[in-house]
């Protein structure tokens, strides 16, 4: 069996996946305090793509919104300063945003994600990728 051991070494990096100053982007925040770490903050914009013709939707896509992450994003920084977090803004637009957060951990070498909700709800759904033989 693996010795399993909690990392809390200093200097950890922490992506968070969230929408406004929500009660997980706050959970983060603290954290990326305590562990004297950065703090990336994530906002996705979900790409709908729209097809032509008689598939045509014209209604807009149930949980899409168009919300700006500007102001959010201002926010996130101003707290940061408060609490002594270097905050890291990224913005992203995806058909797929539980993939590209995945993506976007890994090539940054995130030590600890954590997703708000409706972010984790999706990532659940991704099927499974096996270990290429």
């Amino acid at each position: 069996m693996p010795d399993f051991r909690i990392n809390l070494n200093p200097g950890q990096a922490i992506l968070v996946a969230a929408r406004g100053m929500t009660p997980v982007l706050r959970f983060a925040l603290e954290e990326a305090r305590l562990r004297k770490g950065m703090l990336y903050v994530l906002f996705v914009k979900e790409l709908a793509v729209a097809l032509p013709g008689p598939l045509e939707n014209t209604e807009r896509p149930a949980g899409r919104t168009t919300r700006k992450p500007e102001k959010s994003m201002c926010a996130m920084l101003e707290q940061g300063r408060q609490n002594e977090v270097q905050v890291i803004p990224l913005y992203a637009i995806s058909e797929n945003p539980a993939s590209s957060i995945l993506d976007l951990s890994a090539t940054l070498g995130i030590d600890i994600l954590m997703l708000g909700s409706p972010h984790r709800n999706k990532l659940v759904s991704l099927p499974q990728r096996q270990c290429g033989h």
